[in-house]
């Protein structure tokens, strides 16, 4: 028992050893998006959101870029590193940046901002841009609105029931925060970030989601018994808002994109160790 409680007081002391070599600015990056609760806290505020709403799209089309806003944002929350003592890029180098951010390989310090909100207001042109170049690439080249058709649309109660288990479970071992794409009927699929999952005092699950149609804060959404009906996301009667999903009675929400997020995980380990 002596040996065991050293060789925790050991790791202890690495660990602490390792924190204390690191810049404070570095201890404070690394301190917010090393655990789910921390990313979340992090995501939930305003000042680390994109401020532009799901628009645009690929040859001047507005179908809009939800799925790629949705994969940029938890990019950004997990590897831009913000630096407002520096001198602000250009717009040239900021497409740069963003093409290292959209890499999602290793930290990327954005100079001239506290955060990215700022980041956002500022280039607000700049980062459509890239993520139009961003869904075109993916679209023609890489195949990857083939998720969208995957996938069920409906499923009877007790099926929804062990889905949203599972779902639960995913989401608890991610240690992250999962982008899921949602299937609806026909070739119709949007995105969103799932921030956070639980069960409420009726034993329900609720969803805490970061949609990029209303992109500054997040929502939080109970499934219903047979069906996921976006109409209980955002007032439907709301004359300044209309939510894309409203013309759908049901869809599912299904986590892709893990790959991705494992290699946010790695380039935030090496950067927070080095």
């Amino acid at each position: 028992m002596t040996r065991f409680f050293l060789l925790i007081f050991a790791v202890l002391m690495i660990n602490a050893t390792a924190e204390a070599s690191l810049p404070k600015d570095r201890i404070a990056f690394c301190q917010n998006r090393q655990t789910q609760p921390a990313l979340q806290r992090l995501i939930r505020s305003p000042a680390n959101l994109m401020p532009m709403q799901n628009t645009g799209g690929m040859f001047g089309l507005k179908t809009g870029v939800c799925w790629w806003h949705s994969r940029l944002q938890r990019r950004l929350t997990y590897l831009a590193h913000f630096k407002p003592e520096l001198k602000k890029p250009t717009g040239n180098e900021v497409l740069k940046l963003l093409h290292k951010i959209k890499r999602g390989n290793k930290i990327v310090i954005i100079p001239g901002f506290k955060n990215l909100q700022e980041f956002g207001k500022a280039y607000p042109k700049t980062i459509q841009r890239s993520l139009d170049d961003w869904m075109a690439g993916d679209s023609l080249l890489r195949q990857t609105w083939v998720k969208g058709l995957v996938g069920r649309k409906h499923m009877a109660a007790d099926d929804l029931k062990a889905y949203l288990n599972k779902m639960y479970v995913e989401f608890k071992e991610s240690k992250g925060i999962p982008v899921q794409i949602l299937n609806f009927k026909g070739i119709t699929a949007h995105s969103w970030i799932l921030v956070d999952m639980f069960k409420n005092k009726d034993g329900d699950y609720v969803l805490e989601i970061l949609d990029s149609n209303k992109p500054t804060s997040t929502i939080r959404f109970i499934p219903e018994t047979t069906t996921m009906n976006p109409a209980s996301l955002y007032d439907a009667n709301d004359s300044d808002y209309k939510h894309p999903l409203f013309g759908y009675d049901e869809f599912i929400s299904k986590t892709h994109f893990r790959p991705e997020q494992r290699k946010l995980q790695r380039a935030v380990a090496n950067y927070c160790s080095n």
